[in-house]
């Protein structure tokens, strides 16, 4: 599944680290970077949450780094009509939860009556955009990006629909 490790498996990702994705990873889980650093290239693949929660949760001070150097990109999506963001970043733990977007899509996630259908950043979150796309998610309150208790999102490139 993912370049440089020998456990090779469609339905887990590493909580910390450098990898690149080999293969699409369905989740059935929310995916939890926990204080830890994630660096994480789709390769062109894409990780898929099956059931409801969000595909990813970045607390206690973790951070998640997403980039893809394949065309066409992969993405961070749902395959169920189940509710839930794509990334949650924060409300939870200690520090500042960061997420740093760098390519890829976020895409297909539908939180119709909650909060943040693409990315929803709490208070002690924080979420960079330098690059990819949040396009095609639904929610309650802010279907691309919602911020709760925070004001700012840094955006240096990248495409919202």
């Amino acid at each position: 599944m993912y370049g440089g490790a020998s456990a090779k498996a469609a339905n887990c990702l590493p909580t910390s680290g450098d990898w690149y994705l080999t293969q699409d990873v369905t989740l059935t889980e929310t995916h939890e970077v926990n204080g830890a650093t994630l660096n994480l290239c789709l390769g062109g693949k894409s990780v898929n949450r099956k059931g409801g929660g969000a595909v990813f949760r970045v607390k206690n001070g973790g951070m998640l780094n997403l980039t893809d150097c394949n065309d066409p990109c992969g993405s961070i999506t749902h395959v169920d009509p189940f509710i839930s963001a794509g990334v949650f970043v924060g409300n939870g733990g200690t520090g500042t939860s960061q997420f740093n977007l760098y390519n890829g899509k976020i895409t297909g996630n539908s939180n119709p009556s909650g909060n943040g259908g693409g990315v929803c950043v709490f208070s002690d979150g924080q979420f960079n955009m330098y690059g990819g796309s949040i396009t095609n998610n639904k929610a309650g309150n802010g279907g691309g990006v919602v911020l709760i208790g925070t004001t700012l999102i840094p955006l240096l490139s990248g495409l919202f629909g």
